[in-house]
């Protein structure tokens, strides 16, 4: 875990090299662009100011009509006005630049989070750890994983997911709210509750678990007892009661995510529906386990006429 949290550090730390370069890279191009467009206007003004040639003065000696100077085939008055539109466009870019640079900046760099559910390796997977008794008994688990990936061009800072509610199906359709409570973080595989998602590195986020170890009853701290039926556990922690877990049982249940970040422009929102009705978690089968992201408009459909 302190391995995985290291390289997690190290890479945000090389992004955000990469983007201050970046950053410096941008200034150096529009400084650029200015100067030369300083440079060709005094150059401009340099050539069309020039008297005719000799030749085309000698011309003109005998001549009572004067032609225009032309700068590659370009009268003087249109130069100078192409030049002036320039210098002032430049400026205006400089300005807004120097206003908005750090908007226009996020606009077209930035984070873009896509969330993956599943049922095999690696957005599931099977555990055999001990139970923490002094028996050193063996507990069998079933772990899903929410994948969070960052296809952006920069880094999710302190990006965090947590829920509020948890709907259960009822058999006949339709949903009820099983449990309404505080917003409570889910927790990343590396342990914590925010890190750095960046650029394509996948991130995974511990969602639920079916277990066979007996847990606290839903909002409880009672110890249920042992049942026949290995039970789906919401990976949130229960009230004052530190790494034990709301239980759902058995059935469908459908619960809102709510993923954000520092720089992001806003909360993204989708709801997790989760089916089991298994009973062994080392049994895992199509037919009595399926898991699937919906939309946030989907899911208020499902639950708005909930009562």
């Amino acid at each position: 875990m302190l391995n995985l949290r290291n390289t997690h550090n190290l890479i945000s730390n090389r992004l955000l090299d990469k983007e201050s370069n970046m950053t410096l890279r941008s200034a150096l191009i529009v400084t650029c662009l200015v100067l030369t467009v300083l440079c060709l206007n005094v150059i401009g003004d340099a050539q069309v100011s020039n008297p005719m040639p000799p030749a085309a003065a000698i011309g003109a000696a005998g001549n009572a009509s004067t032609a225009p100077v032309k700068l590659i085939g370009v009268e003087r008055e249109s130069w100078n006005t192409i030049f002036n539109a320039v210098t002032a466009l430049g400026t205006i870019a400089v300005s807004l630049l120097a206003i908005f640079g750090q908007r226009i900046r996020s606009f077209f760099i930035r984070p873009r989070l896509s969330l993956t559910v599943g049922r095999n390796p690696p957005l599931a997977d099977t555990r055999h750890e001990a139970d923490g008794t002094q028996s050193g008994n063996i507990r069998n688990s079933f772990r899903i994983y929410l994948k969070v990936y960052n296809s952006g061009l920069e880094t999710a800072r302190n990006c965090i997911a947590h829920s509020d509610q948890i709907w259960k199906g009822r058999a006949g359709g339709g949903f009820y709210q099983m449990k309404s409570f505080v917003p409570r973080p889910f927790l990343w595989t590396s342990g914590a509750q925010k890190i750095d998602v960046v650029p394509k590195l996948p991130t995974f986020l511990s969602l639920a678990e079916i277990t066979e170890s007996p847990q606290p009853s839903m909002g409880t701290t009672e110890i249920a007892p042992a049942s026949a039926t290995d039970c789906l556990f919401v990976l949130l922690e229960t009230e004052g009661v530190q790494g034990r877990f709301f239980c759902a049982e058995t059935g469908k249940i459908l619960m809102p995510v709510v993923l954000y970040a520092d720089n992001l422009s806003s909360p993204m929102k989708w709801f997790v529906e989760v089916y089991w009705t298994g009973s062994a978690c080392t049994d895992v089968k199509d037919a009595n386990f399926t898991i699937r992201l919906i939309t946030e408009e989907q899911g208020a459909k499902l639950i708005g006429g909930a009562a």
